[in-house]
Protein backbone atom coordinates (compact mmCIF):
# COMPACT_ATOMS: atom_id res chain seq x y z
CA UNK A 1 0.00 0.00 0.00
CA UNK A 2 2.98 2.48 0.52
CA UNK A 3 3.71 2.01 -3.44
CA UNK A 4 0.10 3.44 -4.23
CA UNK A 5 0.40 6.30 -1.80
CA UNK A 6 4.25 6.87 -3.13
CA UNK A 7 2.70 6.92 -6.93
CA UNK A 8 -0.16 9.06 -5.89
CA UNK A 9 2.02 11.90 -4.00
CA UNK A 10 4.63 11.72 -7.42
CA UNK A 11 1.39 12.49 -9.98
CA UNK A 12 0.12 15.38 -7.30
CA UNK A 13 3.67 16.86 -7.26
CA UNK A 14 4.29 16.64 -10.91
CA UNK A 15 0.37 18.24 -11.69
CA UNK A 16 1.38 20.80 -9.22
CA UNK A 17 4.30 21.58 -11.39
CA UNK A 18 2.31 21.59 -14.88
CA UNK A 19 -0.21 23.95 -13.50
CA UNK A 20 0.99 26.48 -11.01
CA UNK A 21 -1.91 28.47 -11.78
CA UNK A 22 -3.47 26.31 -8.51
CA UNK A 23 -1.84 26.93 -4.99
CA UNK A 24 -2.68 25.90 -1.45
CA UNK A 25 -4.02 26.96 1.85
CA UNK A 26 -0.36 26.26 3.06
CA UNK A 27 1.08 28.11 0.07
CA UNK A 28 -1.18 30.99 1.30
CA UNK A 29 0.20 30.84 4.62
CA UNK A 30 3.70 30.51 3.70
CA UNK A 31 3.45 33.16 2.15
CA UNK A 32 1.92 35.04 4.84
CA UNK A 33 5.13 34.12 7.36
CA UNK A 34 7.28 35.19 4.37
CA UNK A 35 8.54 32.21 2.40
CA UNK A 36 9.78 34.59 -0.97
CA UNK A 37 8.84 31.78 -3.28
CA UNK A 38 5.37 31.37 -1.89
CA UNK A 39 4.98 35.16 -1.98
CA UNK A 40 5.93 35.58 -5.63
CA UNK A 41 4.11 32.51 -6.90
CA UNK A 42 1.26 33.41 -5.27
CA UNK A 43 1.45 37.02 -6.27
CA UNK A 44 2.26 36.38 -9.50
CA UNK A 45 -0.97 33.55 -9.58
CA UNK A 46 -2.98 35.65 -8.31
CA UNK A 47 -2.84 37.97 -10.88
CA UNK A 48 -2.95 35.98 -13.31
CA UNK A 49 -6.58 35.64 -12.49
CA UNK A 50 -6.99 39.59 -12.39
CA UNK A 51 -7.01 39.37 -9.09
CA UNK A 52 -4.19 42.84 -9.08
CA UNK A 53 -4.51 43.87 -5.35
CA UNK A 54 -3.99 40.90 -3.65
CA UNK A 55 -1.40 40.23 -6.32
CA UNK A 56 0.73 43.37 -5.74
CA UNK A 57 0.39 42.97 -2.06
CA UNK A 58 2.16 39.55 -2.24
CA UNK A 59 4.99 40.75 -5.13
CA UNK A 60 5.93 43.60 -2.91
CA UNK A 61 6.79 41.21 -0.17
CA UNK A 62 8.40 39.08 -2.87
CA UNK A 63 10.47 41.33 -4.19
CA UNK A 64 12.55 42.79 -1.10
CA UNK A 65 14.64 39.13 -1.38
CA UNK A 66 13.33 38.54 -5.18
CA UNK A 67 14.15 40.47 -8.10
CA UNK A 68 11.71 38.63 -10.61
CA UNK A 69 8.99 40.04 -8.27
CA UNK A 70 10.91 43.30 -8.41
CA UNK A 71 10.16 43.38 -12.27
CA UNK A 72 6.34 42.33 -11.86
CA UNK A 73 5.96 44.98 -10.08
CA UNK A 74 7.56 47.50 -11.81
CA UNK A 75 5.25 46.67 -14.79
CA UNK A 76 2.26 47.20 -12.60
CA UNK A 77 3.92 50.35 -12.06
CA UNK A 78 4.59 51.40 -15.53
CA UNK A 79 1.17 50.30 -16.96
CA UNK A 80 -0.82 51.45 -13.61
CA UNK A 81 -2.17 47.84 -12.65
CA UNK A 82 -3.91 48.01 -9.40
CA UNK A 83 -2.21 51.98 -8.81
CA UNK A 84 -1.64 54.62 -10.47
CA UNK A 85 1.03 55.06 -13.50
CA UNK A 86 4.20 55.71 -12.22
CA UNK A 87 7.03 55.23 -14.79
CA UNK A 88 9.86 56.42 -12.92
CA UNK A 89 9.14 54.34 -9.85
CA UNK A 90 9.09 51.34 -12.85
CA UNK A 91 12.45 52.68 -14.02
CA UNK A 92 14.30 52.54 -10.88
CA UNK A 93 13.08 48.92 -9.57
CA UNK A 94 14.33 48.09 -13.15
CA UNK A 95 17.18 49.92 -12.99
CA UNK A 96 17.98 47.98 -9.11
CA UNK A 97 17.31 44.43 -10.94
CA UNK A 98 19.15 44.95 -13.81
CA UNK A 99 22.20 45.69 -11.50
CA UNK A 100 21.66 43.05 -9.08
CA UNK A 101 22.08 40.67 -12.47
CA UNK A 102 18.24 40.04 -13.04
CA UNK A 103 18.05 39.40 -17.26
CA UNK A 104 14.46 39.68 -17.14
CA UNK A 105 14.26 43.28 -16.37
CA UNK A 106 16.37 43.87 -19.90
CA UNK A 107 12.87 43.02 -21.28
CA UNK A 108 10.88 46.19 -19.39
CA UNK A 109 13.69 48.83 -19.94
CA UNK A 110 13.89 47.74 -23.56
CA UNK A 111 10.34 48.91 -24.17
CA UNK A 112 11.03 52.18 -22.04
CA UNK A 113 13.67 53.18 -24.50
CA UNK A 114 11.21 52.04 -27.10
CA UNK A 115 8.85 54.24 -26.05
CA UNK A 116 11.13 57.33 -25.10
CA UNK A 117 9.55 56.76 -21.61
CA UNK A 118 11.64 58.75 -18.86
CA UNK A 119 14.72 58.53 -21.20
CA UNK A 120 15.48 59.27 -24.76
CA UNK A 121 14.03 57.04 -27.54
CA UNK A 122 16.56 54.43 -28.37
CA UNK A 123 15.53 51.94 -30.85
CA UNK A 124 18.46 50.38 -31.16
CA UNK A 125 18.94 50.16 -27.54
CA UNK A 126 15.79 48.32 -26.94
CA UNK A 127 16.39 46.32 -29.28
CA UNK A 128 19.82 45.42 -28.02
CA UNK A 129 17.97 44.96 -24.36
CA UNK A 130 15.31 42.97 -26.32
CA UNK A 131 17.85 40.22 -27.43
CA UNK A 132 19.44 39.39 -24.05
CA UNK A 133 16.12 37.64 -23.05
CA UNK A 134 16.26 33.61 -23.23
CA UNK A 135 13.20 31.99 -24.11
CA UNK A 136 13.35 30.36 -20.69
CA UNK A 137 12.53 33.66 -19.27
CA UNK A 138 8.97 35.06 -18.34
CA UNK A 139 9.03 37.91 -20.28
CA UNK A 140 10.42 35.74 -23.66
CA UNK A 141 7.35 36.27 -25.35
CA UNK A 142 6.84 39.99 -24.49
CA UNK A 143 10.62 40.66 -25.81
CA UNK A 144 9.81 38.86 -29.25
CA UNK A 145 6.39 40.87 -29.78
CA UNK A 146 8.97 44.18 -29.84
CA UNK A 147 11.64 42.71 -31.67
CA UNK A 148 8.60 41.18 -34.22
CA UNK A 149 7.52 45.36 -34.38
CA UNK A 150 10.97 46.42 -34.57
CA UNK A 151 12.39 43.96 -38.08
CA UNK A 152 8.62 44.48 -39.20
CA UNK A 153 9.02 48.32 -39.20
CA UNK A 154 12.68 48.56 -39.21
CA UNK A 155 12.80 50.18 -35.82
CA UNK A 156 16.88 50.14 -34.44
CA UNK A 157 17.60 47.37 -37.03
CA UNK A 158 16.96 47.21 -41.00
CA UNK A 159 13.35 45.98 -42.03
CA UNK A 160 13.52 42.09 -42.36
CA UNK A 161 10.28 40.72 -43.00
CA UNK A 162 11.35 37.27 -43.30
CA UNK A 163 12.78 37.73 -39.49
CA UNK A 164 9.62 39.29 -37.75
CA UNK A 165 7.30 36.50 -39.58
CA UNK A 166 9.53 33.75 -37.41
CA UNK A 167 9.31 36.01 -34.47
CA UNK A 168 4.97 36.16 -35.11
CA UNK A 169 5.16 32.43 -35.79
CA UNK A 170 7.07 31.85 -32.30
CA UNK A 171 4.40 33.61 -30.33
CA UNK A 172 1.92 31.53 -31.43
CA UNK A 173 3.86 28.65 -29.73
CA UNK A 174 2.75 27.60 -26.25
CA UNK A 175 3.83 29.59 -23.48
CA UNK A 176 4.26 28.45 -19.78
CA UNK A 177 0.93 28.60 -17.57
CA UNK A 178 2.44 31.18 -15.12
CA UNK A 179 3.93 33.66 -17.84
CA UNK A 180 2.03 36.34 -16.77
CA UNK A 181 -0.91 35.65 -18.82
CA UNK A 182 -3.60 37.79 -16.80
CA UNK A 183 -1.36 41.12 -18.03
CA UNK A 184 -1.95 43.80 -20.40
CA UNK A 185 0.82 43.40 -22.60
CA UNK A 186 -0.32 39.62 -23.08
CA UNK A 187 -3.56 40.09 -24.11
CA UNK A 188 -2.21 42.98 -26.47
CA UNK A 189 -0.08 40.28 -28.03
CA UNK A 190 -2.96 37.65 -28.25
CA UNK A 191 -5.04 40.68 -29.63
CA UNK A 192 -2.89 40.97 -32.79
CA UNK A 193 -2.37 37.29 -33.18
CA UNK A 194 -5.77 36.27 -33.45
CA UNK A 195 -6.38 39.53 -36.26
CA UNK A 196 -3.56 38.04 -38.33
CA UNK A 197 -4.68 34.58 -37.74
CA UNK A 198 -7.78 33.76 -37.16
CA UNK A 199 -7.39 30.05 -36.03
CA UNK A 200 -5.13 30.95 -32.79
CA UNK A 201 -5.72 29.45 -29.97
CA UNK A 202 -4.51 32.31 -27.13
CA UNK A 203 -2.89 30.91 -23.68
CA UNK A 204 -6.36 31.97 -21.76
CA UNK A 205 -8.09 28.98 -24.08
CA UNK A 206 -5.55 26.78 -23.61
CA UNK A 207 -5.44 26.97 -20.18
CA UNK A 208 -8.94 26.28 -20.10
CA UNK A 209 -8.51 22.71 -21.87
CA UNK A 210 -5.39 22.20 -19.68
CA UNK A 211 -7.47 22.83 -16.35
CA UNK A 212 -10.08 20.78 -17.35
CA UNK A 213 -7.70 18.09 -17.71
CA UNK A 214 -5.75 19.13 -14.56
CA UNK A 215 -8.82 18.77 -12.04
CA UNK A 216 -9.74 15.37 -14.03
CA UNK A 217 -6.75 13.71 -12.82
CA UNK A 218 -7.43 15.76 -8.77
CA UNK A 219 -10.56 13.85 -8.91
CA UNK A 220 -9.24 10.77 -10.10
CA UNK A 221 -6.68 10.69 -7.40
CA UNK A 222 -9.09 11.94 -4.66
CA UNK A 223 -11.42 8.98 -6.18
CA UNK A 224 -8.29 6.53 -5.06
CA UNK A 225 -7.95 7.99 -1.85
CA UNK A 226 -11.95 7.92 -0.78
CA UNK A 227 -11.95 4.22 -2.16
CA UNK A 228 -8.59 3.14 -0.23
CA UNK A 229 -9.20 4.84 3.51
CA UNK A 230 -6.39 3.41 4.75
CA UNK A 231 -4.19 6.24 2.93
CA UNK A 232 -3.99 9.49 4.34
CA UNK A 233 -4.60 12.14 1.17
CA UNK A 234 -1.41 14.58 1.53
CA UNK A 235 -2.99 18.07 2.07
CA UNK A 236 -2.91 19.44 -1.36
CA UNK A 237 -5.28 16.93 -2.13
CA UNK A 238 -7.20 17.62 0.61
CA UNK A 239 -7.32 21.40 0.89
CA UNK A 240 -6.62 22.66 -3.18
CA UNK A 241 -8.13 26.39 -3.65
CA UNK A 242 -9.22 27.43 -6.98
CA UNK A 243 -8.33 30.50 -8.06
CA UNK A 244 -11.81 30.96 -9.76
CA UNK A 245 -12.98 31.01 -6.11
CA UNK A 246 -11.16 33.50 -5.07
Amino acid sequence: MIGIELSLNKKIENLKKQLKIYFTVEDSIAAENGNNECQLNVGLALCNKGNYIKGKYFLEHAMKKNDIAKCIVAEMEYYGIASDINKQKAFSLLSEAKKNGEIAANCLLGIIYYNGDIVKQNYEKSVSLFTMIPDTCIYSRTANFYLYKCYKYGRGVYMDIEKANNLLNKLKQKTHINDRNGFPIEEQIDKLISILDPEFITPKERYKTEFTIFQDELNKIKDTYKQNKFLKAPKFAQNIIQLNNI
